[in-house]
C-alpha cells in the first residue's frame, strides 16, 4: 500500500509542477522529455530502470493536460542522465515541444 501511495503522490506532484507554469499553448501535441537525476554522490546508476521510475511523472504531466497521452506518438524520451547534487538531490524533467 505503500508503494500505491508514493506513485499517486508523484504523479501529483508532477502535474502540480506542470500546472505552475501556467503553458497557455497547452495541449501540445508532442513533447520530448529528458530526465536527469541528480543524486547526493556517484553510485551505480542503471537508466534503464530510471527510465522505468519515470511512468507516474509522464502520466501526471498528462493529467496536467500539457499532451494528450504518454503513448510514443505524443511524448518521446531520451534515456535519463546521472549528475551529482550533495545538496539537493532531486530529478528535473526537461519538456520540450517538438510540435
Amino acid at each position: 500500500m505503500m508503494k500505491a501511495t508514493a506513485t499517486k503522490k508523484y504523479r501529483r506532484l508532477a502535474c502540480e509542477a506542470v500546472e505552475a507554469e501556467r503553458v497557455d499553448s497547452a495541449p501540445w501535441e508532442v513533447v520530448m522529455v529528458k530526465a536527469t537525476f541528480y543524486k547526493p554522490r556517484r553510485s551505480r546508476f542503471d537508466p534503464d530502470n530510471a527510465a522505468g521510475s519515470l511512468k507516474a511523472a509522464y502520466d501526471g504531466i498528462v493529467d496536467a493536460g500539457l499532451v494528450p497521452d504518454d503513448d510514443i506518438d505524443h511524448m518521446k524520451r531520451e534515456m535519463p542522465d546521472l549528475a551529482i547534487d550533495k545538496e539537493n538531490p532531486r530529478v528535473m524533467i526537461e519538456i520540450t515541444r517538438i510540435k
